[in-house]
């Protein structure tokens, strides 16, 4: 009897275990990524913002796994990593940062992007429909997720530097479905599919400043520490095969992935209101998609 996991192609059977890795090829998006707008009057705001788009990235997985004896129920966990950045430059005059509106400058602003994801699962499935082309099963645990969104801008030729950043890490419950069939015609070869999601508890810590190249800082804004409610969505697809090498059963998998979490970045914004800046909270969703390959070994 075949069965499948909610992360992999296949689960460990009665009393194995199994052990998988996966390298990932993710973009990662978040909602605000124009740091730059160009104004083509002196008078009036117009003009275009610019963006800096990260583009796919690669990264990586470990799951353990282990099938309990009554070839229903199995335990997992697994850790995910991902570190993306980008650098773009904008040269022109009356070039104003997106999170610092107060003020124009002539010359370029150089924005460097930097995203790191990390995330582990503790997971408990149960499999309620085995067959030998079918399979359906239900997860649920706890999901944790780090996440560090630095966003560094330089401007030249007044060479001062605006840093915006936050950070936040949560845990929380998940639970997800998954869905397996497995080819009449080709054994070996099966179609998997998953969705889960879940809350986290999630703290955030977020700061935007401005040093000058003196080492002065005409501008700190530190918001105090808070905890929100972040939801978040995983739903990946992939197709498998299933093979024997020296007495141990192995599966690849290659798929695509789609990750979101709601509302998980927020950023400061300082605005000008009359004569005096005044700062705003921007939140965002930030989001991952793109290719696995998976490669599990059961023993």
């Amino acid at each position: 009897m075949m069965t499948y996991s909610l992360f992999g192609a296949s689960y460990p059977g009665a009393g194995q275990f199994e052990l998988s890795g996966e390298l990932i090829y993710f973009k990662p998006q978040i909602d605000q990524p124009f740091y730059v707008f160009s104004s083509n009057s002196a008078t009036n705001f117009t003009g275009e913002r610019f963006e800096n788009d990260i583009t796919f990235s690669p990264g990586f997985r470990v799951e353990l796994a282990y099938g309990f004896c009554d070839c229903y129920d199995d335990i997992s966990l697994r850790y995910t990593f991902l570190d993306a950045d980008s650098t773009r430059t904008i040269t022109g005059s009356r070039l104003v940062l997106t999170n610092l509106v107060a003020d124009s400058f002539d010359g370029s602003i150089e924005n460097d992007l930097d995203i790191q994801y990390q995330a582990a699962d503790l997971l408990y499935g149960h499999h309620f429909c085995c067959s030998p082309m079918f399979e359906f099963a239900v997860r649920g645990g706890l999901h944790f997720a780090y996440l560090d969104v630095e966003n560094k801008s330089i401007v030249r030729p007044d060479n001062f530097r605006v840093l915006d950043d936050t950070t936040s890490y949560g845990i929380g419950p998940q639970a997800g479905i998954q869905g397996g069939y497995r080819f009449a015609c080709m054994p070996c070869l099966s179609f998997n599919g998953s969705v889960h999601g879940g809350l986290l508890a999630n703290h955030h810590d977020v700061r935007l400043k401005r040093v000058e190249n003196n080492g002065q800082e005409p501008t700190n804004v530190k918001d105090e520490e808070i905890w929100r409610v972040v939801p978040f969505n995983d739903i990946r697809t992939g197709l498998s095969y299933d093979f024997c090498f020296c007495s141990c059963g192995f599966s690849l998998e290659i798929g695509y992935e789609f990750l979101v979490y709601w509302k998980s970045v927020y950023n400061i914004r300082v605005e000008p209101v009359g004569t005096d800046p005044t700062s705003v909270s921007i939140y965002s969703d930030i989001s991952f998609h793109g290719p696995y390959l998976n490669l599990a070994v059961r023993f």
